[in-house]
């Protein structure tokens, strides 16, 4: 149960909530206004770029969640698999009979003793590439759907645009959850 809560702060901090997709919109309409006649505002273009700056923004709150979350998750690697070379470099700091916090507060309070902010943000590149991957895919995904199937306001068309988008998201997320692992 120990990362539990990591996840959940996660899931309300994070690029898979509120930040990531309650700015998109804003972006979108905050880049179209900075640059008049060059985009349409249903051009992929211009999506791009407002999923972009919104998963970068839901990536720099949500960093230290991500970090005491994999922190968690390495340590239960540690208990259930054999580890793989590359397992160990990316789960180094936790020790062979699991994790060294026992809460997810204490989590927290131990890495900010460590190293203080900067060591909270650890691996921060990593997440925000792989947050864009996925805001990019899923979100510029739903809206390109919803585009398609303007016509068709209804209820049904939603279910099928979020049906869809949340895959395609996925897919285009997989690779990026083995290479970039968050550093912990």
């Amino acid at each position: 149960m120990n990362g539990l809560t990591a996840s959940m702060l996660r899931e309300l901090t994070s690029r898979y909530s509120g930040i990531r997709v309650g700015t998109y919109e804003y972006f979108k309409s905050s880049i179209h206004g900075l640059v008049p006649g060059t985009m349409t505002t249903d051009g992929l273009t211009l999506k791009v770029l407002a999923a972009s700056v919104a998963a970068t923004l839901g990536s720099a709150v949500a960093n230290p969640t991500d970090l005491v979350k994999a922190t968690f998750f390495c340590a239960g690697l540690n208990r259930t698999v054999p580890r793989r070379r590359w397992q160990q470099s990316a789960c180094r700091r936790t020790t062979p009979a699991g994790s060294p916090y026992r809460s997810t507060r204490h989590a927290f309070a131990s890495i900010w003793r460590e190293g203080g902010l900067r060591a909270l943000y650890r691996g921060t590149d990593a997440t925000t590439l792989r947050g864009i991957v996925l805001s990019v895919s899923q979100i510029c995904a739903y809206d390109q759907l919803k585009q398609s199937l303007k016509r068709r306001a209804s209820m049904l068309a939603r279910f099928i645009c979020s049906t869809t988008s949340n895959p395609v998201g996925s897919f285009a997320d997989l690779p990026l959850n083995f290479i970039f692992l968050p550093v912990v």
